[in-house]
């Protein structure tokens, strides 16, 4: 009786270490990451490391490092700083100021990126609208952010006149280009002829966000009634998500969805490569990564 006792006792001290000595290193890269995480958010709050105040920093050290890749086209991280100070400056010339709403209404794409991401830099909210809406569904997600400003890709502004126009009284920027011989149907701004008279150098505004700023508005899938909006802040912790900058990363998910505007803002936080897909594709999934080495 004594015997089986001590040998059932020593047996579970063998088998306690034996446990510990296969999870050891595992618990401790864990608690490693957790430390390292949270001085990461001390030094982001200390120092107002806001999601704006991360592409600079890699504009600067990696100009020519590739940030976006959508279908034949490369966007540098230098392209894309200057995009982004370009939308700012436009918006800043027409009267935005912190704190005001504008719904972006485009496909994915590189552009729908920059252009939430350049209105970040002036504190403007962009709502990122789901580009299948139409109708009231369109018309509510809209109107409950109360926007100064609708931003839409040219190819959605039939949707936009028949749903929006007579409802709405607001700003209208259109992005694109038009097919020839065909004319406007919304009174809108063409917000890259816009862009072209802007120098995307430096900022005209001196504006700073804090980390408890309203970043976005992004939305639920609206299964039991009209989407309803999320706010998004400006404050996001680094190593939260373990990528370093060498990282090419897939993303075929929707760019107004949380994960795919994740995905695509690490890109211009942690300084690596995003490939985009406007939608997702069964057929053309590995051919893509394999076309461009993604990891």
């Amino acid at each position: 009786m004594i015997r089986n006792k001590l040998f059932r006792f020593f047996d579970s001290i063998i088998k306690y270490f034996v446990l510990v000595y296969h999870t050891l290193w595992r618990d401790l890269r864990g608690y490693w990451y957790l430390i390292s995480l949270k001085f990461d958010i001390a030094e982001a709050i200390l120092k107002n490391l806001t999601t704006d105040s991360y592409l600079e920093r890699h504009a600067s050290r990696n100009p020519s490092k590739i940030a976006l890749i959508f279908e034949e086209k490369s966007y540098s991280f230098r392209d894309v700083h200057h995009f982004t100070n370009q939308i700012a400056n436009v918006f800043t010339k027409n009267g935005f100021k912190p704190g005001d709403n504008v719904a972006l209404f485009m496909p994915s794409k590189p552009e729908h990126a920059m252009i939430w991401y350049g209105l970040s830099k002036i504190g403007v909210v962009t709502a990122l609208i789901n580009e299948n809406l139409r109708s009231e569904s369109l018309i509510h997600c809209i109107k409950c952010v109360h926007p100064k400003a609708v931003i839409f890709d040219s190819e959605f502004e039939n949707e936009i006149y028949s749903s929006l126009e007579k409802d709405i009284q607001l700003e209208y920027f259109v992005f694109g280009s038009q097919e020839s011989g065909t004319e406007r149907k919304i009174n809108s701004i063409d917000l890259q002829n816009k862009m072209n008279d802007e120098t995307g150098d430096r900022l005209i505004s001196n504006h700073k966000n804090k980390m408890n700023d309203a970043l976005l508005y992004i939305f639920t899938s609206g299964t039991t009634g009209y989407p309803k909006a999320l706010v998004a802040l400006c404050s996001f912790p680094p190593k939260f998500v373990r990528f370093d900058r060498h990282e090419i990363v897939y993303n075929c998910l929707p760019m107004y969805h949380a994960m795919g505007l994740g995905t695509t803002l690490m890109s211009l936080i942690f300084g690596h490569t995003v490939v985009i897909r406007r939608k997702f594709s069964a057929s053309q999934f590995w051919e893509d990564c394999i076309k461009h080495d993604c990891t």
